[in-house]
């Protein structure tokens, strides 16, 4: 006779697997609501995928946690489909990654809107990339916030388009940290706006470079803020070429002590006059030596000015030589002291001739001695009777 209930919750491990699927098929409601958790756990995958759909959905929470994720694997969209959302909700968060990508796929919406945020949490980023514009607009707030690093890396263009500007605030910055440059790129105007100086902050060296010059045009000073110098040192020139006089005006000193040569010669006329006294003075020797000529003869007198002697002393001959006139004579003894003899003598006669008497005065003993004799040549009368006794 057929076996009872009683009887069916006796069966051993190994007595469950020997069931063929005609015998499981053929168990009664009763029957299967006798199976307990170990004997579920115990069923082959042959046996999962032969599962009728309303043995499926008759699973009690207890016995779906006991398939194995590889059990869970094998069932077919029809079956998956046959859970009802309370046990959707029921299934661990291993079982949740266990999911194949057509399983995630085929997950209706309010199967999905079931999952809690530890199940969301647990989804892989290929899971999240199966999931349909409409599933992720359909996340509360709750799940979309649940959504792992790795899940968020796994959004498409598309789908990261999709989403709306305030599931973009609801992002924490942590999860921002996996996107991809490509992911960071395809952000629309809309989106990148709702950023905060945080989570652009949490974006990867490599993300950063997907920035368009179109969404840096369009950063705010507050977003400009978020922005680590390691950030800014993996923007290409043009990139740095696109932002606003504004924030270039608004980079602290560590932000600007990234800039590298070739980003520093992208800067427009505009960005590199809207430089303050304070942060002309906080670059570093190199990277004022690393602005071309252009570059340093568009700088204000407000700007010359603030150049430490360190700085003045970090460019060469040929780029003191390609100051301006009015520029040379903003030089002050402190700025000229900076000049190594080597420098000094390495200048044109133009140069030279460009200093003032006061300028000259205040030349040092070593500087004045490494003048060529080509060089004094060129000095005026009135230079000459510039010079002090001990220069003399």
């Amino acid at each position: 006779g057929a076996l009872t209930s009683t009887q069916i919750g006796a069966l051993t491990a190994s007595g469950i697997g020997g069931l063929t699927d005609s015998q499981l098929a053929a168990l009664t409601s009763s029957q299967f609501s006798a199976l307990n958790t170990p004997q579920m756990a115990a069923l082959t995958t042959a046996q999962a995928s032969q599962l009728a759909t309303a043995q499926i959905a008759a699973l009690t929470t207890a016995q779906l946690s006991g398939l194995t994720s590889s059990a869970i694997a094998v069932l077919s969209t029809d079956q998956l489909g046959a859970l009802s959302t309370m046990l959707v909700a029921a299934l661990t968060p291993t079982q949740v990654m266990g999911l194949t990508s057509s399983q995630t796929s085929a997950l209706t919406t309010p199967q999905l809107g079931a999952f809690t945020p530890n199940q969301l949490g647990s989804l892989t980023a290929a899971q999240v990339g199966q999931l349909s514009t409409t599933k992720i607009a359909s996340l509360t707030t709750s799940q979309f916030q649940s959504l792992s690093a790795s899940g968020v890396s796994g959004l498409s263009t598309t789908q990261l388009g999709s989403l709306t500007t305030t599931q973009i605030g609801l992002l924490p910055a942590s999860e921002l940290s996996g996107l991809t440059s490509a992911q960071v790129g395809a952000l629309t105007g809309p989106q990148f706006a709702t950023l905060t100086p945080a989570q652009i902050g949490a974006l990867s060296a490599t993300a950063i470079t997907g920035l368009t010059t179109t969404q840096i045009d369009q950063m705010s000073l507050t977003q400009m803020s978020g922005l680590s110098a390691s950030q800014i040192g993996e923007l290409s020139p043009t990139a740095i070429g696109s932002f606003s006089a504004a924030n270039v005006a608004a980079m602290t000193v560590t932000q600007l002590s990234s800039l590298v040569r070739m980003q520093l010669r992208s800067l427009s006329a505009a960005q590199l006059n809207a430089l303050s006294a304070n942060q002309i003075s906080s670059l570093g020797d190199t990277q004022v030596s690393n602005l071309t000529a252009t570059e340093l003869n568009g700088l204000t007198s407000t700007q010359f000015g603030a150049l430490t002697a360190s700085q003045i002393g970090a460019l060469t001959a040929l780029e003191l030589g390609a100051l301006t006139s009015t520029q040379f004579a903003l030089l002050t003894p402190t700025q000229l002291s900076g000049m190594s003899a080597e420098t000094i003598a390495a200048l044109s006669t133009s140069a030279i001739s460009a200093l003032t008497t006061s300028q000259i005065d205040a030349l040092s003993t070593s500087q004045i001695n490494a003048f060529t004799a080509i060089q004094l040549a060129s000095i005026s009368p009135e230079q000459i009777t510039a010079l002090n006794n001990a220069q003399l």
